[in-house]
């Protein structure tokens, strides 16, 4: 189909598709608010609820990140029993979970840009995106795992720009990826 032809090479690589941020993103990387390793390391008031948090462990397990928190609402990145996950709590979608294809987390990369959270696991191998609407301004990270992570977390600059990407394009890419999964899963 026509719509086959506007994405020939990913009918090829779909096995093995690993998704990273853009480059340029890096480059807004401010002050290095914390660096260290642990198995509980919580940091609050992170200016302008923008940061960048890089998690790796050397051992998988179990593990709970709070990236959001305003007031009885609150979203986490989670490991638990096999899966990893966004937890919500607090609000519509909390009965709801956002379980990831990966089931051992080896590494994040994390971006939270005010109410949008993006999350990039074991080096691009799955990602996930969440809107968390949150009326604080202050960013809080904060890491309860039973292993050791190393944890690197920066403030991230505004960008400036703002991206004008066609929603409707994204909705055909994700109805074409869709489709491939349905007729490779048979």
């Amino acid at each position: 189909s026509s719509r086959n032809a506007r994405y020939p090479i990913l009918t090829y690589l779909i096995a093995s598709i690993r998704t990273k941020p853009v480059e340029e993103v890096y480059t807004l990387l401010g002050d290095t608010v914390y660096e260290g390793t642990g198995r509980e390391i919580k940091v609050g008031s992170i200016a302008d609820n923008r940061y960048y948090a890089s998690v790796s462990f050397e051992e998988t397990g179990d593990f709970n990140i709070l990236l959001g928190q305003d007031g009885d609402k609150s979203i986490s990145l989670t490991a638990e029993g096999g899966k990893v996950f966004f937890k919500m709590a607090g609000v519509k979608s909390d009965k709801i979970q956002f379980v990831s294809s990966v089931e051992k987390c080896r590494n994040a990369e994390i971006f939270v840009d005010g109410r949008t959270i993006e999350v990039y696991l074991n080096d691009g191998e799955d990602v996930g995106t969440r809107l968390f609407y949150n009326s604080n301004r202050q960013g809080i990270f904060c890491l309860n795992s039973e292993k050791d992570a190393q944890v690197k977390i920066c403030e991230m600059k505004p960008s400036g720009n703002k991206s004008e990407i066609s929603e409707i394009g994204i909705l055909d890419f994700f109805e074409y990826l869709f489709d491939l999964w349905k007729r490779y899963r048979k």
